[in-house]
């Protein structure tokens, strides 16, 4: 509060559990920061609120929030759900990999690492060196990414799921709605980027999950 674009400030924090350098996970430390811009945050007027939520008065502004709500509450649930079924299925299927495929992975995380740690403020020695120190952490993520990739193709393919054009036109059109963009842009975005392929697979393991979510023999914990 009461910072300009160019200050400096210093943050106490504890570190995520998914910090890049594994002995600082759960740690307290300071995040040191210079604010590049100040935003003011203008409260959008009544008649804008209700438009957004196709409300007539606060009465139906309220259920229509509430029913928001509770949407995404439950699109929440279901996104546990699948996630912890495929974590299951990943943990019980022993895959064979292409050793060449996962130290490719392996490289490829490595050197995102080191890119990460050099912008913080690290310098290039001691950034390979800490990328060194998680070389076993990125090996299990890499075969667990890859194992995940197979089983989800092998299901996709014996329960005939398939991503159609109009599954990506209709991502694209999203992705281009909540970025206020032409969904025509987005798309050369995409192909100029080589993404389609990276969006397919994406599509497709939503379908598996939800495939897997709707076919499951749930029980309510008593």
């Amino acid at each position: 509060v009461g910072a300009r674009a160019g200050d400096e400030r210093t943050l106490e924090m504890a570190f995520p559990q998914n910090f890049p350098v594994a002995e600082a996970r759960g740690e307290q430390g300071r995040v040191r920061f210079t604010i590049q811009s100040v935003l003011k945050i203008v409260p959008p007027a009544d008649e804008e609120v209700f438009k957004a939520f196709e409300a007539s008065d606060e009465a139906s502004l309220r259920e229509a929030v509430r029913a928001r709500m509770l949407v995404a509450k439950q699109e929440a649930e279901e996104q546990r759900i699948e996630s912890e079924l495929l974590e299951r299925i990943i943990a019980s299927h022993a895959i064979k990999l292409p050793g060449q495929l996962v130290e490719d992975q392996i490289e490829g995380h490595q050197e995102q690492l080191v890119r990460q740690l050099v912008e913080q403020g690290a310098s290039e020695e001691d950034a390979k060196k800490q990328a060194e120190g998680e070389r076993e952490n990125s090996r299990a993520q890499a075969e667990k990414a890859l194992k995940a990739i197979y089983l989800v193709e092998a299901i996709a393919q014996k329960m005939e799921l398939r991503v159609t054009q109009e599954d990506v036109s209709g991502e694209l059109q999203a992705i281009a709605q909540r970025n206020g963009t032409d969904p025509a842009e987005v798309a050369k975005y995409y192909r100029d980027e080589g993404l389609l392929r990276q969006l397919g697979l994406e599509l497709l393991e939503r379908k598996v999950r939800r495939y897997l979510r709707t076919t499951a023999a749930l029980q309510t914990p008593a």
